[in-house]
C-alpha cells in the first residue's frame, strides 16, 4: 500500500511535550512538531532558521562549572541613541557601550569597587538573584544581602557604583529611611538622657545584637552598631553595645515629641494640668521641659514652659503635673505645645534596612514613585519613597505624596522576590502572587493603597517583565512558565500556564530577556535562559491566538541573554580553540548562518 505524505506547514504550537505527538484528535498534532531546534516561529505559522551568533568579545573570566552564572547581562537604556550593556559579574561590573553610529559595540569601563573605594558585593551565588531598575542615567541592583547599589552613569563612557542613601529632614536631624518595631510588644527603650552623646540605653528585655566575644566591656561585633533607633520621632545612633538589654548611642538633636494641638487642659481653680500624650510612658516624678506652649485656663505661656515633674499618671495616654498657679477656668487648649523627656517608652523603632535586618531584595519604579521590598526581617515588606523624591521614605503625616510603609501580609510568610510595573503595581512572592491596584482618577497613596492576593503558585528569582499584553514569570518549582493577566471575566489576575505543551524545555530558568519586535522580523519572543545552556524561546500573537515554544541550543552552551532594542545579545561558553573552555559575548545576526 502506498504511503501517503501529507505536509504540514502550521507550526503555531512550536515543539510540543513527548507526551503529546501521538494526540492525532487533536488540533495540537497538526499545528505542531515533535522537535523545533534553532528556528524562530512566525506569525504566519512557519518556521525561520535562527540566525548565527558574531562574536565580540571574550572574558577573561575562567569557567566555573558549579556556577550557574558567572556573568549576567542587563540592558542599560539611557537615550534614544546612549545604548550599553553590562555585564554583572563576581565583584565586578563591565561596561559595553553600542556606538550610536555604527552599533558596534565595545567594553569602555571596568569597575571592581564602588565610588568609596568598597569592594562590590557580588558573588556568583547572588548574581542569579538581583533585581534591578533604572531611570534615566541610575540603574538601581537590589539583593537582601547588601544595601542598594546605583549604578550611574556620569558620562557618555563613565559609570560609577554607588551606595543608595537616603535624604536627610528639613532640619538636618533625621535620615528619612524606614522604620519598623521589631520588638516585641511591651518592651520599653529607656535612655538615660535627652540629649548628648555617649548615654545609655537599656530595654526592658533581651533586644541587642551580641554577635561575638565580649571586649572591655563591649560587644565590638555586634550588628546593631552604627543603625538608628527611633524613639518617639527622634533619633539615637547606636556606637556600642554592651549586653542584650544595654547600649550606648549619640541623640542627634534632642529627644522631644509634638503633642497634638490643644492637648493641655486645666480646672478652675487647681493648680495641676492634665496632658494627652498618646503612650508617654511616664511615672510619678518623671521630670520633663514643656515649651511652645500658648496660654491656657488663665496660665501664661512663661508659667507652662518649664521644667516640671509628672504628679499623677491618669493612664497610657494622659498624666498630670503640678503647674504651681491655680488657673482661673476650666478650659481645653495650649495650642502646639512640644515636651523634652527621655522617659522609658514603648513608642520606638528600628531602621529596617541594616546589616542585622537585611536589605530589600525587590526594586522598580511605578507612579514616579521608587518601590522597595522584601529584606531579610520583613519578607513581606514594600516600601515607596515620597511621590517625585526617590530618596525619601519618611511616612510622615500620611499626606497623599509622603512615602508608604506596607506589609503584604496573608497570614504566611511571603518573600516577595519581585516588583513589576505594569498595569498595576504587581508583586510576586515565593508563595503568592499580588497586586496594589492603580486608579485612575488618583495614584497610589498612602490611604487608598491595599494589597490584594490573586493567585498562588509563587515565583522564583528570575525577574519577570511584561510580554504581550501580560506579566510572564517563572513558577517557584522552575518547571513552568506562567503569564499574570488581569482577567474581565474573574475581575481579578490569574496565572496561566503558557509552557504547559512544551514543559521539557524548561529545565531549571536562570534568566529571562523579552524581545518586542527584532532581528528583522515582526514577532515578539521571550528568550528563557535555562541551567542546562539551551534557550526555551516563546513566541505569542494573542489577537491571534498563536502561541508556541522552540528551543535554540549551540556548540557549547549558552550563559547569559539580553536584548536592547531589536537586538539580542548573549554569552556563549565553549571551547574558542585554545583547549579550555570561554565566556564570550556574541551578537545573534541575520547576516550570519
Amino acid at each position: 500500500m502506498a504511503r501517503v505524505r501529507v505536509p504540514i506547514s502550521n507550526f503555531q504550537y512550536g515543539e510540543i511535550s513527548p507526551s503529546l505527538v501521538s494526540r492525532t484528535d487533536t488540533p495540537l498534532y497538526n499545528n505542531s512538531a515533535k522537535k523545533v531546534e534553532n528556528f524562530f516561529l512566525r506569525n504566519e505559522g512557519g518556521l525561520l532558521k535562527r540566525f548565527g551568533t558574531r562574536r565580540i568579545y571574550e572574558f577573561d573570566t575562567s569557567v566555573d562549572t558549579s556556577a550557574t552564572q558567572q556573568l549576567r547581562l542587563v540592558p542599560f537604556i539611557f537615550s534614544d541613541d546612549e545604548r550599553y550593556i553590562v555585564s554583572l559579574e563576581n565583584a565586578k561590573i563591565r561596561i559595553f557601550q553600542i556606538d550610536p553610529t555604527t552599533g558596534d559595540v565595545s567594553l569602555i569601563q571596568t569597575l571592581t569597587q564602588d565610588v568609596d573605594t568598597n569592594a562590590i558585593p557580588f558573588t556568583n551565588a547572588k548574581l542569579p538573584e538581583l533585581t534591578y531598575a533604572q531611570a534615566g542615567d541610575v540603574m538601581f541592583i537590589a539583593h537582601q544581602t547588601f544595601m542598594v547599589r546605583k549604578l550611574v552613569r556620569t558620562g557618555l563612557t563613565t559609570f560609577q557604583l554607588e551606595l543608595m542613601t537616603f535624604n536627610d529632614s528639613a532640619d538636618g536631624y533625621r535620615i528619612n529611611q524606614p522604620y519598623h518595631r521589631f520588638q516585641p510588644v511591651g518592651m520599653t527603650l529607656d535612655p538615660s538622657a535627652s540629649s548628648g552623646n555617649g548615654i545609655t540605653i537599656t530595654t526592658s528585655a533581651n533586644y541587642f545584637d551580641t554577635t561575638g566575644s565580649q571586649s572591655g566591656g563591649n560587644y565590638p561585633s555586634s550588628k546593631h552598631i552604627g543603625s538608628y533607633l527611633r524613639y518617639h520621632n527622634n533619633e539615637i545612633e547606636i556606637k556600642s553595645v554592651q549586653s542584650a538589654t544595654q547600649a550606648t548611642g549619640d541623640i542627634t538633636d534632642e529627644l522631644l515629641v509634638h503633642l497634638d494641638v490643644d492637648a493641655l487642659e486645666t480646672a478652675d481653680t487647681q493648680p495641676t494640668v492634665r496632658v494627652t500624650f498618646a503612650k508617654h510612658g511616664m511615672s510619678v516624678g518623671d521630670s520633663f521641659t514643656l515649651s511652645e506652649a500658648g496660654g491656657v485656663g488663665g496660665l501664661s505661656a512663661n508659667q507652662l514652659n518649664d521644667t516640671h515633674s509628672v504628679s499623677e499618671i491618669i493612664d497610657d495616654n494622659v498624666f498630670v503635673f503640678d503647674v504651681g498657679h491655680n488657673a482661673t477656668s476650666s478650659t481645653i487648649g495650649g495650642g502646639s505645645p512640644k515636651i523634652v523627656t527621655h522617659a522609658a517608652t514603648t513608642q520606638w523603632s528600628e531602621q529596617s534596612y541594616s546589616q542585622l535586618r537585611g536589605y530589600p531584595g525587590a526594586v522598580t519604579f511605578h507612579e514616579n514613585r521608587l518601590w522597595l521590598a522584601g529584606s531579610l526581617a520583613q519578607p513581606d515588606g514594600i516600601w515607596a519613597s515620597a511621590s517625585a523624591d526617590y530618596f525619601n521614605f519618611d511616612v510622615g503625616d500620611a499626606e497623599d505624596d509622603d512615602a508608604l510603609d506596607l506589609t503584604a501580609s496573608i497570614g504566611e510568610i511571603n518573600t516577595i522576590r519581585h516588583l513589576v510595573s505594569n498595569r498595576d503595581l504587581q508583586i510576586f512572592t515565593s508563595t503568592s502572587e499580588m497586586y496594589i491596584p492603580s486608579f485612575t482618577e488618583k495614584p497610589i497613596t498612602p490611604t487608598n493603597a491595599q494589597v490584594r492576593r490573586q493567585t498562588s503558585y509563587g515565583a522564583n528569582f528570575v525577574r519577570p517583565d511584561s510580554f504581550d499584553g501580560a506579566t510572564i514569570y517563572v513558577q517557584k518549582t522552575g518547571s513552568v512558565v506562567r503569564e499574570y493577566i488581569y482577567s474581565d471575566a474573574e475581575a481579578a489576575y490569574v496565572s496561566t500556564g503558557i509552557s504547559v505543551l512544551s514543559p521539557h524545555l524548561i529545565t531549571g530558568p536562570v534568566q529571562m530577556s523579552i524581545l518586542r519586535g527584532a532581528i528583522n522580523r515582526p514577532e515578539s519572543y521571550a528568550f528563557v535562559l535555562n541551567d542546562d545552556g539551551t534557550l526555551a524561546v516563546f513566541t505569542s500573537n494573542r489577537a491571534e491566538q498563536r502561541a508556541g515554544w522552540t528551543q535554540w541550543t549551540t556548540d557549547g552552551k549558552f550563559h547569559s541573554v539580553c536584548t536592547v532594542d531589536d537586538r539580542v545579545f548573549c554569552i556563549g561558553t565553549y571551547d574558542t580553540g585554545a583547549g579550555t573552555d570561554k565566556h564570550v559575548l556574541m551578537e545573534f545576526d541575520s547576516a550570519l548562518n
